[in-house]
């Protein structure tokens, strides 16, 4: 069978024919446009990258919010040089969130976002250019593109579209020329001034400016599931939040079952569960990600590392609402982190913090040395700062990378609502522990939690 590719990126390639391209023409990428512009290319023997070429194909994203920016997508045998990553488009879905939720808190939203939103939008009304990845009919109106451009982002699809060999033999030439132009530079510039006097004051300034602001790392976010239990038709998901900068460990899960709860009652119109705000669950991390050792994680001290953790949970048969539920209670959690001047989350942290943890409240006064009338604020800022990252999701990750036995069997106690390790199939063994083996000794359905104090 030979793939015939129109001129078009459309929505009508499915599934079936992605993985029988794959299989009989050895085609091996599919690459997705947006109404932006921008191309995204999946590797279909990549696992993760395979998951979205599912969704998107299977028509998913029609259940999602990305639906209005997909144009279409087709397949190619090599990867273009131009396009985006895994990890560009899995922004791009958190951006789009962003939006959405916007429109979704309407008190919280931006006006500037909401017309970014519209640009987007119209971008979809006025783009015409398509592109077909695998013919060299691209190359005739490269040729021809307007010499004087000096803008990126005006770049024609067809210019971008121009075979990967020339391509990479162009990038190499521009490379080579930099590194001269470089090199030139660097020989004639001059460093008597530089490092004047004050040299070694100013660079001590920044460097303790920026040792106090946030990691630009998003904060990853890591879902293990579906656990689907055949008995009760019901679908369950474990969501645990990653680190980041560890500015926000005074948020405890005690305090977000009631502060998530009172936030999804006032949000109207959402799909949202909102009885997941009640799993909410301090756990303390395993001391080595997929390690058999069943301990925690202690520092010098002795002190355990904790993580904020919650279970969402649907009908078998609707997983597809079930995963944009996921998705949508995310990007709320991460908005009602955000510094905001109608009831800032500081004060409330501190108020609960006061009545239900004193002794890490004091711990936070005496360490941010700071009288009852700053506190709030400093913990209005310390949580904005850390949140303000942004998140990247890990779909399809493992219960042991983070959690040790107890707290795995809890959650399949608790809310899968398995009542011995017989009761769950081995997909879902395989789920909780990486390299689970049908020959592996799994631990005791009655495990003890470890004690804080030895």
């Amino acid at each position: 069978m030979k793939l015939v590719l129109s001129s078009e990126f459309q929505k009508t390639l499915t599934l079936s024919e992605v993985n029988d391209y794959v299989t009989n023409d050895k085609y091996r990428y599919v690459v997705v446009k947006l109404t932006d512009g921008e191309h995204y290319c999946f590797d279909t023997r990549n696992e993760t990258e395979m998951e979205v070429v599912q969704d998107i194909t299977m028509e998913r994203w029609s259940l999602t919010i990305m639906e209005p920016y997909i144009v279409g997508w087709k397949m190619t045998k090599k990867k273009p040089s131009w396009v985006r990553e895994l990890v560009d488009w899995q922004k791009q879905e958190q951006k789009v969130n962003s939006l959405a939720l916007n429109e979704l808190l309407p008190k919280a939203a931006d006006k500037s976002v909401n017309n970014q939103k519209d640009e987007i939008d119209n971008t979809s009304n006025e783009e015409d250019n398509r592109i077909d990845i695998d013919d060299n009919e691209s190359e005739k109106s490269t040729s021809q593109s307007n010499s004087n451009s000096s803008s990126v982002e005006s770049e024609s699809d067809s210019s971008r579209s121009s075979s990967i060999d020339n391509q990479n033999s162009a990038d190499e030439k521009d490379s080579n020329n930099t590194d001269d132009d470089i090199k030139q530079k660097v020989n004639h510039n001059t460093f008597d001034n530089v490092f004047s006097d004050d040299f070694k004051s100013k660079m001590a300034e920044k460097v303790k400016k920026n040792s106090k602001s946030s990691s630009s790392d998003p904060i990853d976010i890591f879902i293990t599931g579906p656990f689907r239990n055949a008995k009760t038709l019901k679908s369950h998901w474990v969501i645990i939040y990653g680190g980041g900068n560890g500015g926000a460990y005074m948020v405890k899960a005690g305090f977000l079952r009631g502060y998530l709860s009172t936030v999804m009652d006032g949000v109207q119109g959402s799909n949202i569960d909102a009885i997941h705000c009640d799993t909410y669950y301090d756990i303390n991390l395993r001391m080595e990600e997929f390690g058999t050792a069943n301990k925690w994680r202690r520092n010098a001290n002795n002190k355990t590392t904790s993580r904020i953790s919650f279970v969402y949970s649907c009908a078998t048969k609707d997983e597809r609402l079930g995963k944009q539920g996921i998705v949508d209670s995310i990007a709320i959690y991460f908005k009602t982190m955000e510094k905001r001047e109608i009831s800032p989350i500081g004060p409330m942290i501190e108020d609960y913090l006061e009545k239900y943890a004193n002794g890490l409240y004091k711990y936070i006064m005496t360490s941010k040395n700071a009288t009852e009338q700053e506190i709030g604020g400093i913990l209005t800022d310390d949580i904005h700062n850390h949140f303000c990252v942004g998140y990247s999701l890990k779909w399809g990750d493992n219960l042991n990378r983070c959690l040790v036995d107890y707290d795995i069997v809890r959650i399949l106690k608790f809310y899968i609502r398995y009542s011995s390790w017989s009761d769950v199939p081995t997909d879902q063994k395989k789920l909780c522990y990486r390299d689970f083996q049908n020959d592996s000794e799994l631990p005791n359905w009655n495990t003890q939690e470890e004690r804080y104090t030895s």
